[in-house]
C-alpha cells in the first residue's frame, strides 16, 4: 500500500504536471506553427491572386495584339481600286522613274518603305498625253486647240487630240507642261509610258496668202516684200510659222516676189 501511495503521489505531483506542461508546450508550438502556416498560406494565396491578375492582363493584351494583327493581315491583301494595268512604282508625267528600284524590292523577303508607292494601276481607257513644250513654242498655244498625235511605236498611225491645259511655270528641263487628250478607247493603240509626236493646229486660214518668211523685210513700223521687177511693196502681215508668213494685205494669189 505504501508503495502504491508513493507512486500515486509521484504521478500527481511530478509525472502528470510534466505531461501537462509538455502538452501545453506542444499546444503552444502547434498554435505558433498554425499561425505561421496561416500567414504563409495567406501570402501564397495573395501571390497566386496577383499572378492570376497579371496573367489575365497578359492574356488581354495578347488578345488585343492578335486582333490588331488580324486587322493588319487584311490590309496586306492589296485590292485594285479599279480594272487596269499594273505598273511598278509611281508615275511622274508619263514616266515610271522608280520602277527599276521598286522591282528589286518586290521579292520574297523584300521590304518597301512606309507610304512608298510600289504599284500603280492605270486604266488604259482613261489616259492623257503629257507634253514638254519648249519656250519657243508657247506663243499662240491655248486650251481647246486641236491637233494630231503619232505614236512613236507606229508613226504611220494617227489619232486626234486636243490641248486641255498648259502650265507657264517651267519644269526642271526648262520646258512647260501641257496636257492633251487621247481617244476615249485606247485599245491596242496606246499604253501608259509610250511616247508620241504631237502637232497642234495653231491657226488655219485656207484662203490665206503666204510667202516665205525670209522674203518679208521689216523697215521701221512696216513690212515690205520685193516684187519680181525689183520694186518694194508694203504689206500687212498676219500669222507666221517657222518658214512662212501670212500676208493679209498688199499681195494676191499669183503675184511674183523675190525671196532673197
Amino acid at each position: 500500500m505504501e508503495q502504491s501511495k508513493i507512486r500515486a503521489d509521484r504521478s500527481l505531483n511530478t509525472t502528470i504536471p510534466r505531461e501537462h506542461d509538455a502538452k501545453k508546450h506542444e499546444l503552444e508550438m502547434t498554435q505558433v506553427n498554425w499561425r505561421a502556416t496561416e500567414k504563409t498560406t495567406r501570402d501564397a494565396l495573395e501571390k497566386k491572386r496577383l499572378e492570376v491578375a497579371a496573367a489575365q492582363r497578359t492574356h488581354e493584351k495578347a488578345a488585343e495584339k492578335l486582333e490588331k494583327l488580324k486587322g493588319d493581315l487584311t490590309l496586306l491583301t492589296v485590292k485594285a481600286p479599279h480594272d487596269g494595268i499594273v505598273y511598278y512604282g509611281a508615275a511622274s508625267r508619263g514616266k515610271w522613274a522608280t520602277a527599276a528600284a521598286v522591282e528589286k524590292k518586290l521579292v520574297p523577303g523584300g521590304k518597301v518603305m512606309p507610304r512608298e508607292i510600289f504599284m500603280t494601276v492605270v486604266d488604259p481607257n482613261q489616259l492623257q498625253i503629257r507634253a514638254s513644250v519648249p519656250e519657243t513654242k508657247l506663243k499662240d498655244l491655248e486650251p481647246g486647240l486641236s491637233g494630231t498625235a503619232n505614236p512613236t511605236w507606229n508613226p504611220e498611225d494617227e489619232f486626234n487630240t486636243r490641248l486641255q491645259s498648259i502650265s507657264y511655270i517651267p519644269l526642271a528641263t526648262n520646258t512647260f507642261d501641257a496636257v492633251l487628250t487621247t481617244p476615249k478607247q485606247g485599245g491596242d493603240q496606246i499604253y501608259p509610258g509610250m511616247t508620241a509626236k504631237i502637232r497642234i493646229e495653231i491657226y488655219m486660214n485656207e484662203k490665206a496668202v503666204a510667202v516665205p518668211k525670209k522674203a518679208v523685210k521689216k523697215e521701221g513700223k512696216g513690212h515690205f516684200v520685193t516684187m519680181k521687177d525689183g520694186k518694194k511693196k508694203k504689206v500687212k502681215v498676219g500669222k507666221s510659222s517657222a518658214t512662212m508668213t501670212e500676208i493679209l494685205e498688199g499681195l494676191k494669189a499669183g503675184d511674183e516676189i523675190k525671196t532673197q
